[in-house]
């Protein structure tokens, strides 16, 4: 099934909405959705790929791609970066500590999953290291 920006898939109650991130990739799609725990009700998100290792002058090169990539990465973080999030959901388990939570969540008196400054956290960190990527590219140039 192609998606496109803004789909909203549903399955049984659960509606998933669909934004389209390029950067990392063309492709890449970002899903935000409501997950319940009893009467509470949070708003998860995943980005579906932040990784900058497609985003190297070296992989840009090889592969015939653009730079206008960088431009669609950094387009992309800022369209969602104000997307209501409690639970972040790393598309690789290293985004969001997700081993760390779970053995946190064992003793912890509340969950360490629900935490709605970790996604504009994340998405920050996200814009720095592409940044730090692109700077240090540009002064190896020089």
């Amino acid at each position: 099934m192609r998606l496109d920006d803004g789909d909203v898939i549903t399955l049984g109650n659960t509606s998933i909405k669909c934004v389209s991130t390029p950067g990392h990739t063309d492709g890449t799609m970002s899903f935000f959705f409501d997950v319940t725990d009893g009467e509470n009700t949070y708003r998860a998100g995943m980005h579906g790929g932040v990784g900058i290792n497609t985003l190297t002058a070296e992989f840009i090169a090889q592969n015939g791609l653009s730079f206008e990539s960088r431009k669609k990465y950094f387009d992309s973080l800022e369209k969602v970066k104000n997307e209501k999030v409690d639970i972040f959901i790393g598309n690789h388990v290293g985004n969001n500590d997700t081993e760390g939570k779970l053995k946190r969540a064992e003793t912890a008196s509340e969950n360490p999953f629900i935490n709605p400054d970790e996604w504009k956290e994340f998405l920050e960190s996200c814009r720095r290291r592409l940044d730090k990527l692109i700077e240090s590219e540009e002064m190896n140039r020089e």
